[in-house]
């Protein structure tokens, strides 16, 4: 593999790919530990704006208000880092 290979193509065509880093590589033929170390090297130099998925997402439990019992209030609220809001109501 060339020392100059430009990683950034590789790393935007694995993240829309939907496949893991290892099946991606495989299937072109790429150093897996060389991948890993230039989507590290991507996502630190993109200000720590990562170019993979989310793994995890912070959920924050809403307390049900008796004050106003006519209004339903979401039992689960899940608000992404891009705003993205998911309320459940039971």
């Amino acid at each position: 593999m060339n020392k100059k290979y430009d990683w950034s193509t590789s790393i935007e065509e694995w993240s829309s790919s939907g496949l893991s880093g290892s099946a991606f590589c495989r299937k072109h033929g790429l150093p897996i530990s060389s991948f890993h170390k230039a989507k590290k090297r991507l996502e630190t130099k993109s200000c720590g704006k990562s170019t993979s998925r989310p793994k995890f997402l912070e959920v924050t439990p809403v307390l049900e208000s008796l004050d106003s019992p006519a209004q339903p209030t979401p039992t689960l609220r899940i608000t992404s880092k891009d705003g993205h809001i998911l309320e459940v109501y039971l």
